[in-house]
């Protein structure tokens, strides 16, 4: 991803800094040599700065000039800009995808520190602390920044003098810890996002060659998924749903299993790579083996699409390991590592190769500003909603693109938000400005167009977000209720109901808030109450016979939810859009149908956001997942398979994005598996509860909490 950066762990090695500098032209199947320039500066990691043009290097705690430092680079000669004391040894670098902050990794103490651009001050220490078992300090390996949060990074961590050091990858809001972190041990050592949530990372380590998938939410990090032979080496960019490593290897992320897409033919060993936005290329320098001692290292640099190498220059022979690379508009600068025991070697080398010069700078947009305005209310109530951040990024054709942002704005209390760009075509992302709940994104096939914004005018790009479903959990031994609230990790414990009940939620009152509902099917009572506390019922009635299962959802798109039912014995939908009262019944149902087999269990949700709410089954003895999108009998108009057999289903809209989706309940750990597609795939995030049992039954709504 853009302005990224890492270092692999040290041990008794340091690293120098060498810069590639654009002087000859070399042609595919030529090669050249190059003119060397030595500067005096080691460097243990290196990162460019695309939008304030300047390179930083962080600086050896052994180097004889700016040593512990952070130091800013011209990225056309190479010459020291400026020096930032940042403490002992500072090593993996990255920056936020709006460079409005740098974050450096110090090997000498368990501390990550972020630094402010472009005042190029130290803006806040984030202390990694003591991990709570072995009581052995954490430092950071890797570190990859959220990328719509600039205050949120993840940090692979390590111990030292310890193999294998992996101590998991945890995310730090400002310096906060949340709590959930991947396991110690073996893991990620090399991380990298591609995407809002997803996190990849590959392990460097002892078991050499997995490749982890793993997913960022409101609770930390959860590794869903590991893949061999896929990984082994450092993670060095993202690009449309893909993952390049420095040993040329690229990993397709996009596929439900993640697939080597292909793999760059570089010719040396020992490799340093990058994706050059400069030019448009996966670049790497390696040295060239052949067994001789005037062996010289190779500048390559490789078309993305079709695998090939269209450039190859010599560069002079060097008794350093290439480690790290990036390109800037008009030079490569490479970190070399070296022996830490010959001081000599502690330097940066200037290196003229036979780079191309980079391709000519985009067409400047249209001249002039304009404006994007609108309003983001809710989608059930139509209230406007404040404290939502707009973030307006380039329009190129995928989502989540690594170019920098344009410009940020926060929705007023009356949902109003404007933000002044250059003329242009952009794409809006929506989110919590907290940083916890994804919102959703102003692009694609299931949003809207792209937004255009022309000299002088006001584009409306308005918006309905739906108030993103929260997950919980009922002991329906004693009646108490579990439900998890927004924004934080607490959960809001009361008691409602007698040990049996089947538990719903509902939104009964039509204020926009779920809140508890039982069924009693032993005799087909309805209990319904308006608040998520603890209280007795608001509202009682009895609808349906003994067995029935309820359904609960808004099936007439009026805002307001119903309890009807489904009758397992002859596999029938019975659908009512009225509440009784009084402990009264309701009379017959307005809508009656066929639906599903013997044994399947129902479930309820807006699959096609449409408004109306319709019937789904799960059959859990495979984890055949199957609905209809309108209230008529008929096959199941999509399916798929979600979750194991045992697992327990419930929906919800858990993204924002108006339509429900599933989200399944795992007995044996205790853990909510949620999707954001009605499709087969992975989870794409979890929540676990540490305190539950296995017989409890989940629930998912919008809690208001």
């Amino acid at each position: 991803m853009s302005g990224r950066a890492s270092a692999r762990p040290i041990g008794f090695f340091g690293i120098a800094l060498a810069v590639v500098a654009s002087l000859i032209v070399s042609t595919p199947g030529a090669s050249q040599a190059a003119s060397v320039v030595v500067l005096d500066i080691a460097a243990n990691a290196i990162v460019y700065d695309e939008i304030n043009d300047v390179v930083f290097a962080a600086v050896d705690d052994r180097a004889a000039q700016h040593a512990n430092t952070v130091v800013k680079l011209d990225p056309n000669t190479g010459a020291v800009l400026g020096s930032l004391p940042v403490g002992s040894d500072p090593g993996p670098l990255a920056l936020s995808n709006n460079s409005e902050y740098l974050y450096v990794g110090l090997q000498g103490a368990p501390t990550v520190v972020r630094v402010a651009l472009p005042a190029f001050t130290v803006d806040l220490q984030i202390p990694l602390g003591i991990d709570p078992t072995l009581g052995w300090p954490r430092y950071a390996d890797d570190i990859a920044v959220l990328p719509l949060n600039p205050t949120s990074v993840a940090v692979a961590m390590r111990f030292q003098g310890t193999s294998p050091p992996g101590a998991g990858v945890a995310v730090f809001d400002d310096a906060v810890q949340r709590p959930s972190t991947t396991p110690r041990h073996v893991g990620e050592n090399s991380i990298i996002f591609s995407g809002p949530r997803d996190l990849y990372g590959a392990d460097l380590c002892c078991s050499g060659r997995e490749f982890y998938e793993v997913t960022v939410d409101g609770d930390g990090v959860t590794r869903t998924a590991s893949h061999g032979s896929l990984g082994g080496s450092e993670l060095v960019a993202a690009r449309n749903g893909r993952i390049y490593s420095d040993d040329g290897k690229v990993v397709d992320v996009n596929l439900a299993t993640p697939t080597i897409a292909g793999t760059f033919p570089i010719e040396g060993r020992f490799s340093a790579g990058a994706y050059s936005s400069a030019t448009q290329r996966f670049v790497t320098v390696s040295e060239l083996f052949t067994g001789q001692s005037n062996t010289p290292m190779l500048l390559e640099k490789f078309d993305l699409g079709t695998f090939t190498r269209v450039e190859r220059t010599e560069l002079p022979r060097s008794t350093l390991t290439p480690l790290q690379l990036v390109e800037t508009r008009t030079l490569a600068f490479v970190v070399l590592m070296y022996d830490r025991t010959n001081a000599a070697n502690n330097e940066i080398h200037l290196i003229g190769t036979g780079a191309s010069p980079p391709p000519p700078p985009p067409p400047p947009p249209p001249p002039g500003q304009g404006t994007i305005t609108g309003t983001v209310t809710d989608h059930h109530t139509g209230v406007p909603v404040g404290g939502i951040c707009v973030v307006v990024f380039p329009f190129n054709g995928e989502a989540f693109n690594d170019a920098p942002r344009v410009a940020d704005a926060e929705t007023a209390s009356n949902g109003r938000y404007a933000v002044a760009v250059p003329a242009g075509v952009y794409e809006l992302v929506f989110v919590d400005c907290s940083g916890w709940d994804y919102a959703a994104v102003l692009y694609g096939e299931e949003r809207v167009e792209p937004v255009t914004v022309e000299n002088g005018g006001v584009t409306d790009a308005s918006l309905t977000l739906a108030q993103a479903a929260q997950v919980g959990l009922v002991n329906t031994g004693t009646g108490r209720w579990f439900l998890s609230r927004a924004r934080d990790d607490i959960v809001e414990e009361f008691f409602f109901g007698n040990p049996g009940d089947a538990p719903m939620v509902g939104d009964w009152d039509c204020d926009g808030t779920e809140t508890p509902g039982l069924y009693r099917r032993e005799d087909g009572f309805v209990y319904l109450r308006n608040s998520n506390s603890q209280g007795i019922a608001d509202v009682r009635f009895f609808f349906g016979n003994p067995g029935d299962l309820p359904l609960a959802g808004d099936f007439n798109g009026d805002g307001c939810h119903t309890v009807s039912i489904y009758r397992p014995a002859t596999s029938q939908v019975f659908i009512i859009n009225k509440l009784g009262a009084n402990e009264g019944g309701l009379g017959a149902a307005d809508i009656d149908y066929f639906f599903g087999n013997p044994g399947d269990k129902p479930y309820v949700g807006d699959f096609d956001a449409d408004g109306v709410d319709t019937v789904g089954l799960h059959r859990e003895t495979t984890g055949l997942v199957y609905y209809r999108n309108s209230h008529t009998q008929g096959p199941a108009e999509e399916q798929f398979i979600f979750g194991d057999p045992g697992d327990r289903i419930v929906a919800g809209n858990f993204d924002g994005f108006h339509r429900e989706t599933p989200a399944i309940f795992r007995p044996s750990d205790t853990t909510f598996y949620i999707r954001h597609e009605n499709a087969a795939g992975p989870a794409d995030r979890t929540v676990t509860f540490g305190f539950a049992d296995a017989g409890w039954l989940p629930v998912a709504g919008t809690f208001g909490l």
